[in-house]
């Protein structure tokens, strides 16, 4: 089943409903979100779990955690099991409070009348505290989570799969197919493969149709591409798509790499097409994705872009009129044809008095709400389509860092409604679980691999390291160790503390007491589990908080699970246009 999020006058209010429902659902289980699970064992986590949870998560099998997971999912039937009612009551609030992650068919008409039918909002200026009086603060719906876990959410609030309820259009039957065999997306012709890894083909080649859905729409043939590394994406647009793309990246290195790829694809889709035309074959035979000559090949700007940049300050970006803009090569180390890459290659095109359609593929951190704020304030950016990652990067002033430059817009929240909010503030542990690739972890339970012990191995070390080194900050660095659970144990904390630049000397004693705790790796596990299916829930909130900054600004949006969750879990691409030229 996929998932279809608009943003509009008319269902603000529901979405603005599950806002609330998931401030309060995160808040309830707080303690759970902003645990590290490597302090399992030094804080006692196992115990703060209620009695009737603990029971039944030591009675299941690694395979019957995928519930967890995948509640928008019935279980597989030699996986069941009876929970208790406060557990299913948790697993349906990580149903209704997150958004459904199965990719959509960017074919389906659906879709594209919803693009068509949105373009500004016709927002109502209310106060927050009307907006709290009309959603009704004090209804049934999801009004508090008792001691034991038990929602009180009414069961009428369940979607339908064919009705357009709560903000969303849940559509089925518009799933998309994979495109992916033996790890190459061959929905792509193989130029457009070439470099390019499976993943990041299975990226660029639906993030371009959902880019080329949106230029029809808004009339657009301008592209910028913000955070484009090598520009992948930019040469799909410009050689199957037709369009017209301006590429802008921090790392000055990326660009000249790009214009040589530019160059390689240019002679190879020449080649192909005089082939072709000696064959008297056409273009479209030769591949599901027409290939195209052009005139014009992408255009690379870099600079980096603050989160306070103006949309001015952006526009000049674009034009080079910025400093910082231009390119050093006299330290690059790549195999690139210096003579033929020039400033002019760089930026090449008239002072920019063209509209433009902004999009970013998994820009990260706080790039991805500065392009949102760009598009709001920009009157030359009619479409945006973006896809965000890496939330744990966002500036919040809920991490209370006193380093904070205070002049930074925040990434998280970015409306004023979840900023008027009490409690809507997520830690940086909250958001960075919500990067977690759940789907993977799944396959892992399926499996029921020996890897569920690392994070066993993990905690157990914790305690050693605790008193070994009280100062260590576990959060200054990911240890990761290959292989960890195919390594006694003593070696694993050997090579850590080397790692971590320690004596690896371990007193027997300890080690003995830490070794006793490897036996409780499947309540670890357990843990891990139940605390990761609530990253969904978290991400939602990001995501619905930045569909209301738009509509806040006087824009309609819609957010659609646009990759395949198990290759790309980041699926989600939000989407907006300001002026319907259809």
């Amino acid at each position: 089943m996929a998932e279809i999020v608009l943003c509009d006058e008319d269902t603000v209010l529901e979405l603005k409903r599950k806002v609330m429902n998931n401030v309060r659902f995160i808040n309830h289980y707080k303690w759970l979100i902003d645990a590290y699970v490597s302090d399992f064992f030094i804080f006692g986590y196992w115990n703060k779990i209620i009695p009737c949870w603990r029971n039944k998560l030591e009675m299941m099998s690694p395979p019957q955690h995928c519930f967890f997971l995948d509640t928008h999912k019935n279980s597989d039937e030699e996986n069941r099991t009876l929970l208790p009612l406060s557990m299913l009551a948790f697993c349906q609030c990580l149903n209704l409070f997150s958004i459904k992650r199965q990719s959509i068919n960017f074919e389906t008409t659906e879709l594209q009348e919803i693009l068509k039918s949105s373009s500004k909002a016709k927002t109502n200026k209310r106060s927050n505290e009307n907006v709290y009086e009309t959603l009704d603060l004090e209804s049934n719906k999801c009004e508090r989570l008792n001691h034991d876990g038990v929602s009180e959410y009414s069961n009428g609030e369940r979607s339908d799969a064919s009705s357009k309820t709560a903000g969303h259009c849940v559509s089925s039957g518009i799933k998309a197919s994979s495109t992916l065999i033996n790890g190459q997306d061959y929905a792509l012709s193989h130029v457009f493969r070439r470099h390019v890894k499976p993943k990041k083909q299975h990226e660029i080649h639906r993030l371009a149709q959902g880019v080329s859905l949106l230029s029809d729409i808004c009339g657009c043939k301008e592209i910028v591409d913000v955070g484009a590394g090598l520009g992948h994406l930019s040469r799909i647009l410009t050689f199957s798509k037709g369009l017209s793309v301006t590429t802008v990246e921090a790392a000055g290195t990326h660009a000249p790499k790009a214009f040589k790829y530019d160059q390689e694809m240019e002679r190879d889709i020449n080649k192909v097409i005089n082939r072709l035309k000696k064959e008297e074959e056409k273009t479209e035979s030769m591949t599901s994705d027409q290939i195209k000559s052009c005139d014009e090949l992408p255009n690379h700007v870099v600079c980096t872009i603050s989160s306070d940049i103006s949309a001015g300050e952006f526009v000049k970006v674009l034009n080079n009129q910025s400093s910082g803009n231009e390119l050093d090569l006299t330290n690059s180390a790549l195999e690139t044809d210096n003579e033929n890459f020039s400033s002019a290659n760089v930026v090449d095109r008239e002072t920019r008095n063209d509209n433009f359609i902004l999009g970013g593929l998994h820009a990260c951190g706080d790039l991805t709400p500065t392009l949102l704020r760009v598009f709001a304030s920009c009157d030359k950016t009619v479409g945006l389509a973006s896809v965000g990652c890496c939330y744990m990067k966002l500036t919040s002033r809920s991490d209370n860092k006193a380093n904070i430059n205070q002049s930074k817009e925040d990434g998280y929240p970015m409306s004023q409604f979840v900023q008027s909010l009490p409690e809507h503030q997520l830690s940086y542990a909250a958001r960075e679980m919500a990067c977690h690739f759940a789907d993977s972890y799944k396959e892992r339970l399926k499996a029921d691999s020996e890897h569920l012990k690392v994070h066993c191995y993990r905690a157990a070390f914790q305690h050693i390291i605790t008193i070994l080194h009280p100062e260590f900050d576990r959060g200054a660095m990911k240890l990761t160790i290959k292989n960890a659970t195919n390594m006694p144990f003593e070696n694993y904390c050997s090579s850590v503390l080397k790692k971590l630049g320690y004596d690896d000397t371990i007193p027997s004693e300890l080690m003995k007491q830490a070794k006793e705790y490897l036996s409780e790796w499947k309540n670890v596990m357990s843990f891990y589990t139940v605390r990761l299916s609530l990253g969904p829930v978290v991400e939602t909130l990001i995501l619905l908080d930045r569909l209301i900054y738009l509509y806040e600004q006087g824009l309609s949006s819609v957010l659609v699970p646009i990759f395949d969750p198990s290759l790309s879990p980041r699926n989600f691409l939000l989407l907006a246009n300001k002026n319907n030229k259809s």
